[in-house]
C-alpha cells in the first residue's frame, strides 16, 4: 500500500470511527428527549445519498434518500430497537477500508448494539462509501446488508463500469 493510500485508509477510518463514537448519544438524545439529530453536527453524511437495504428474504433495495427521508427512516428503524430493548451503547467491531482513489474510499464495517445491562442486542454489517469533500470525508452510499454481499472491490468495480469513477 502507497503512503497516500495508508494516510487516505487512515482518515477515513478515523471518520468513521468518530462517526460510531458520537452518533449513538445523539439517537439517544432523540429517543429519550424528543431532540432533533443533528446531522450537520455529526458531519458525516453528504446529501443525496444512496441507500442500498438487503432483506432478510434475500435481495436489496437501491433508493436515493434526502436527509428527512433518511431521518425518518433512522428515526423508526431506532424508534422499535428502542421498544425492544437498546440501552443506547454500541461497538466498532472491525473496520476495513479500500481506497479507490484520491477521493473516494469504502469502509466495511461490523458492530455491536448493547441493552442497557451490557448484554448484546444485535449487531451490524455495512459498507460505508466516502468521498473526499472541502469539509472532510463524507459519506454518499451506504450498503446495510449482512454478509454476503459483494465485496467492496466488486462496488468499485461496478461504479468505474457506472462511469462513477
Amino acid at each position: 500500500m502507497s503512503d497516500d493510500h495508508a494516510r487516505i485508509a487512515a482518515e477515513v477510518e478515523a471518520t468513521c470511527r468518530r462517526y460510531i463514537a458520537d452518533y449513538p448519544a445523539a439517537l439517544w438524545l432523540y429517543l429519550t428527549e424528543g431532540n432533533d439529530i443533528d446531522y450537520d453536527a455529526l458531519g458525516f453524511w453528504s446529501f443525496p445519498m444512496m441507500f442500498v437495504i438487503g432483506s432478510p428474504e434475500g435481495g436489496s433495495s437501491v433508493t436515493v434518500v434526502d436527509r428527512d427521508l433518511f431521518d425518518a427512516q433512522v428515526r423508526a428503524v431506532y424508534d422499535q430497537y428502542y421498544v425492544d430493548g437498546w440501552g443506547g451503547g454500541l461497538r466498532l467491531d472491525s473496520a476495513k477500508v479500500s481506497v479507490v482513489s484520491p477521493d473516494v474510499a469504502l469502509i466495511e464495517t461490523s458492530g455491536t448494539r448493547f441493552r442497557s445491562d451490557g448484554s448484546k442486542f444485535n449487531s451490524w454489517d455495512s459498507c460505508y462509501w466516502m468521498k473526499r469533500t472541502a469539509a472532510g470525508w463524507k459519506q454518499f452510499a451506504v450498503t446495510d446488508t449482512e454478509p454476503p454481499r459483494p465485496p467492496a472491490q466488486e462496488w468499485v468495480r461496478w461504479l468505474r463500469a457506472a462511469g462513477g469513477l
